[in-house]
Formats: structure tokens, sequence, C-alpha cells
């Protein structure tokens, strides 16, 4: 009788633990991958004018997926925004949290003032990144940087980063594609968008490329239906110019790679 019952006491342990290890699996299971924004806005309570020195972010935020990945994209992101704000504040504490910088920027302003009277010309921040794009396969951080600090025009720079959802680690996009016919399309829609005849050098038409040779830009990113090249004010061009924008379609690259595998 004794070891009847100390055989129902075993299995009930076994059981039970049976029983917590699949519900632990069960909650331990990777969720699919999700996209938010997290919303900040902040402006000067006394204001009086019809513009008011005002502060805006919108911070994007993975969750689902990986520990691993979701980490190192959301801490990526997170730095982006970090740094940006940076260089805008008084003191330079990027560590704090977010409603803490958003005042901090406020209050840079209200020194300037206070050392600069004149200069009663409003200032704003906006650091948005909801152009951002999440598929299921990779997330291209699109991050836009806006202000005006003073000084004869407002600024303006877009950082374009992708990321493989497998790993979280930043995606080389000459890796990828045939890195010689990306820089030739790329050149090709460069002049097209600029009305830039191959018969005249990049330079002689007002460019600032070094030494005159075409190159890529800094920010490129996967986009859902191409590559996504954008080069910034003062990149390649005067202010007066703008950003250049280029889309590259993947039929385009795809094409050139069945070439290449075919010789």
């Amino acid at each position: 009788m004794r070891s009847l019952l100390a055989i129902l006491a075993i299995s009930s342990i076994l059981f039970s633990c049976g029983s917590s290890n699949s519900e632990e699996k069960s909650t331990t299971k990777t969720q699919p991958w999700s996209l938010e924004f997290n919303s900040l806005r902040k402006s000067e309570a006394d204001c009086t004018g019809d513009t008011c020195t005002y502060i805006e972010l919108s911070i994007p935020v993975l969750s689902g997926g990986s520990v691993d990945a979701r980490s190192r994209i959301n801490e990526y992101v997170d730095a982006t925004f970090r740094e940006a704000l940076k260089s805008r504040l008084p003191e330079p504490n990027s560590m704090a949290p977010f409603p803490d910088l958003a005042e901090s920027f406020l209050e840079g302003y209200k020194l300037f003032n206070m050392e600069f009277p004149e200069s009663d010309a409003a200032w704003y921040l906006e650091l948005k990144g909801d152009s951002s794009i999440l598929t299921d396969e990779y997330f291209t951080a699109i991050v836009k940087d806006n202000d005006f600090m003073g000084g004869a025009h407002p600024n303006s720079y877009t950082t374009i980063q992708s990321f493989d959802l497998e790993d979280g680690k930043r995606i080389d996009i000459l890796s990828r594609y045939d890195s010689a016919s990306v820089y030739q399309m790329a050149e090709a829609e460069f002049r097209t968008i600029h009305q830039i005849p191959d018969s005249i050098g990049l330079n002689d038409a007002g460019m600032m490329f070094e030494n005159g040779n075409f190159a890529l830009p800094e920010n490129m990113g996967l986009s859902p239906n191409g590559l996504l090249l954008y080069y910034n004010s003062y990149e390649v061009a005067s202010y007066a110019t703008g950003p250049t924008k280029i889309h590259i379609p993947y039929s385009k690259l795809e094409s050139v790679n069945q070439d290449l595998a075919n010789h």
C-alpha cells in the first residue's frame, strides 16, 4: 500500500513539473513583431505670440520577435534620438528620460533669450521616426530631424538604417546586391533628378562630390518596393539644392543579379 502511495506521489510531482515546463514554454513563445511610436510634445508655457518654442518627438519602438534582436534595434533607435538631442541641450546629459530632455531643450531657449534678449525668434525641434518601415524580414529606421535654433534658415537631416529581424544586426546593402549595379543605377537616377546629362561632370553642374566622382549617400535602406537612398542637404549639393531621394526598384536589381548568375 505504501509503495502504491509513493508511486502515485512521484507521478503527481512529475506531472506537475511537466505542466509547469509546458506553461513556461508557452509563455516564452516568440510573439509577432509590432511597431509603435512613443510621442511627446512640449512647448513654452507662457507663450503669447503666434509661434512658440516647442519640441516634438516620435520614437519608434519595436515589440515581439527575439529579445536579442529587439534589444539591438531599439537600442540603436534610442541612441539615435539621444545623440540628436544631446547637441541641442544646455547640459549634454542625454541619458535622462525623454520628458526631462524635452524640458531641458525649452530651458536652453530661455537661457539663450536671457543672454540675447534682442533675438526673439522661436525655436523648434522635431525628431520623428514615424516613417520607419516594419516588414516580416526587416525593419528600416527612418528618423527625420528638423530644427530651427536661430541662424539664416532651418536645418534638416534624415537618418536611414535597415536591420535584419533574425538577429537585429544592421543590413549591409552593398553585400546584398551587386555594388557596381547599385552605383550605376543610383548615378543614373541622380542625374535624371537633377537634369544632368552624361556629357557633363557632376561638379561642373554644381554638385559637390569629392574629386567629382559619384558616391553613394551615407543613408541607405530597404523599403517594400526597392532600395531607398537619401542625400541630405550639404552632403553632395548646396542647401539651396536641398536633399535628394533616390529609389531603385528591386525588380531592376534582381534582373542584374540573374544576368550575373547566368554568366
